[in-house]
């Protein structure tokens, strides 16, 4: 079958017979025209493809080729590649609107060429002869990588990192089309620190991730998620797990009770995360608390200290090792003193007590059986009992205060001097005035005519006489050489002179 161009049959017809001919074809390459042409088409592999061709004006002489690759699929609508599936193949007709579609179920990756429609003229003579042709088009196949191998997460090189050194993971897909998606993420969070390694010859696109080893990340989890822009459907991952990375322990010190006082026992634990496991736990006390006020827990992870006021401040320390390294913390251990001010009523000065509060252990609290009556007697405690004995001491103390003082008016003491008067026999007191006091011997005493009898009182009649008389006297001052003589009224008890009759 030749094939030839309008202009090649203008240069080829030589003789008159021919003119007609290519008038006739002339004619012919000026009324058919493309209306649709074929357009650039993706699909995902498995899918159904259609590639578009419609043309106006054709007659009965003409003939719609699809070409795929540059080779021969179809004439009319004839499948004519034996080379291929012809029954995924087919053109869909529409005469009306000149629609000769070229149809492809289920594509594969061997269907990604280029294709295009082209319209022959078969003359009386059975010469056809090519009239017009469509631009060329690709259709694309996309394609996923193999969802029962990929992404592929990469096993570590090594069983045990130490921290610090630099670890890698890599992720590996099919490369597919377009090119697959790759992300590493941890704890759900996206790792944007990436390399892709993109081959087109292998095939295969690389993810990888490099980081320094730290203790954080010991037993991490890693996960890749590969997608597709081809199948938003298409969502694939794998998980790298097993990272084990040793380190020196990480050290914390706390106090664990609400201990704050002298004799409350202090628990401070220490934990400490490490890999491998801590291996030997060391405590320290600055300034040292002896030993008799220190225990320790079975695995050392505690200690428990009954503090005193003068251990206030003192440092405590935790250290752990294992066989990597060590690491150590330390806090204060502060004892708290309760402050209590009282105030004294005489001098209001002020008094600072230390007092440690009662706590729940000290006194069980009272709990009444439920079927006693109310009438039973309630224990008083030790402080109510000492408050009691306190008053009724007190209230005995006055009563004798004021029976003493009572019994010294009725019956005073008598003092002894020495007088040249002592026919007299009566006594006569050290005191006589409000400023002096010593006791003295006097040769002489001088009595005034200041002095009265008085009749006694019935209950003071122990004896005969009844008659009192009382004489008021002067005494010389004993400091002086010529000494004055002080009056001594009768309402001084002291220097009343007083006479029995």
């Amino acid at each position: 079958m030749a094939v030839m161009s309008c202009n090649n049959l203008n240069v080829l017809l030589v003789s008159k017979a021919l003119i007609m001919l290519h008038l006739a074809l002339g004619a012919l390459c000026q009324t058919a025209q493309f209306t649709v042409q074929p357009r650039p088409v993706a699909v995902l592999e498995g899918r159904a493809a259609t590639m578009d061709c419609s043309i106006s004006n054709l007659n009965a002489r003409h003939v719609v080729l699809w070409y795929r690759g540059g080779i021969l699929l179809s004439n009319g609508t004839a499948i004519v590649g034996h080379q291929l599936n012809a029954t995924r193949y087919s053109i869909m007709v529409n005469t009306n609107s000149g629609q000769y579609n070229l149809h492809i179920r289920s594509v594969s990756k061997s269907d990604d060429h280029s294709y295009l429609c082209a319209v022959q003229s078969i003359s009386a003579a059975g010469v056809a002869v090519e009239v017009l042709r469509s631009r060329s088009a690709r259709l694309e196949i996309y394609h996923l990588p193999d969802r029962k191998r990929f992404p592929l997460c990469e096993p570590l090189t090594k069983l045990n990192y130490t921290e610090g050194e630099f670890v890698t993971i890599l992720c590996k897909s099919e490369r597919a089309n377009p090119p697959v998606t790759l992300k590493w993420t941890r704890n759900g969070i996206l790792i944007s620190q990436v390399e892709i390694d993109d081959t087109v010859t292998t095939g295969y696109r690389t993810l990888r991730h490099r980081f320094q080893a730290d203790a954080s990340l010991n037993g991490a989890s890693f996960e890749c998620h590969a997608s597709s822009e081809a199948d938003d459907t298409y969502a694939e991952h794998c998980v790298l797990d097993g990272l084990n990375i040793l380190y020196k322990p990480r050290v914390s010190l706390d106090k664990i009770n609400e201990a704050v006082h002298a004799d409350e026992e202090f628990v401070f634990q220490c934990i400490a995360d490490a890999n491998p496991e801590p291996s030997h736990y060391f405590w320290k006390r600055s300034p040292e608390i002896p030993a008799e006020r220190v225990k320790f827990s079975q695995d050392k992870t505690q200690m428990m200290i009954n503090p005193r006021d003068i251990d206030n401040g003192t440092l405590i320390t935790c250290n752990v090792s294992n066989a990597i390294g060590s690491l150590s913390s330390s806090l204060l251990m502060i004892v708290q003193p309760v402050i209590v001010e009282t105030t004294t009523p005489k001098s209001n000065d002020s008094t600072v007590v230390t007092i440690r509060p009662k706590t729940s252990t000290d006194i069980p609290p009272y709990k009444p059986d439920v079927g006693s009556s109310a009438s039973e007697t309630v224990p008083l405690s030790p402080e109510i009992l000492a408050i009691i004995i306190g008053i009724i001491g007190l209230l005995i103390l006055i009563v004798l205060v004021i029976t003493l003082g009572y019994l010294c008016r009725c019956f005073p003491v008598q003092h002894k001097g020495s007088y040249d008067n002592s026919v007299y026999g009566s006594t006569f007191g050290p005191n006589y005035g409000p400023n002096e006091r010593p006791i003295w011997d006097q040769t002489s005493i001088y009595f005034e005519p200041k002095d009265h009898l008085r009749e006694l009182n019935t209950w003071q009649r122990t004896h005969r006489p009844v008659w009192q008389r009382n004489v008021s006297v002067q005494v010389p001052h004993v400091e002086e050489e010529d000494p004055p003589y002080q009056e001594i009224g009768q309402d001084w008890d002291d220097g009343t002179y007083t006479m029995q009759i």
